[in-house]
């Protein structure tokens, strides 16, 4: 009942399920800013909330006792957890649990694509704050980090920002796609 991809009960399996919570938690967070962006609402994801947020939180932990490492640290896992994402995407590792019901093997070959561009997506974006928090913990400096939204930002002020925005944004709709799918027309391997 609580392990139904059978990642097991071994310190492995429990820190992917963690890592399951986690992940819930944050969709479950953006649930309210994107509702009050698409009902057209003044809230705080108009003004960079994430970003506000995501500074606020190392410059909290700067003001700790080696707190630049640990802010160091921080923004190292969550490159990790991007090129982890990325390699998953690549590898389609994220599929391993589900097999397709009452779709054509063709149709769930693109639905799976769309999982992997999304998947890689995904991980750019990790990736891309990671860095902005290990630049912010370098530079002890908690207006370098920045949220999801900061990160896109970010992207856009590049040259070619708006294709490569545009490139990630897409990814993003391909994950949100691919999750429909998978809730609609899949089901988890016994």
């Amino acid at each position: 009942m609580f392990d139904p991809l059978r990642v097991g009960r071994d310190p492995k399996g429990i820190l992917e399920r963690i890592g399951f919570l986690c992940s819930a938690v944050s969709y479950g967070l953006l649930v309210r800013p994107t509702y009050r962006i698409l009902a057209g609402g003044p809230g705080k994801a108009h003004n960079g909330a994430q970003t506000t947020q995501t500074q606020h939180s190392v410059a909290k932990v700067l003001s700790m006792p080696l707190g630049r490492w640990l802010a160091g640290l921080a923004g190292l896992i969550v490159i990790a957890v991007g090129l982890i994402q990325i390699y998953r995407g690549i590898r389609l590792h994220f599929d391993r649990q589900t097999q397709p019901r009452g779709l054509s093997s063709r149709h769930a070959v693109w639905v799976k694509h769309l999982g992997r561009y999304g998947m890689v997506s995904r991980g750019v974006l990790f990736i891309i704050v990671g860095v902005l928090v290990l630049l912010s913990a370098y530079q002890v400096n908690p207006g370098k980090a920045q949220g999801f939204d900061g990160a896109l930002r970010m992207l856009l002020r590049q040259p070619y920002g708006v294709w490569l925005m545009g490139i990630v944004a897409a990814g993003l709709i391909a994950m949100g796609l691919y999750s429909m799918f998978i809730a609609l027309w899949f089901r988890l391997k016994r």
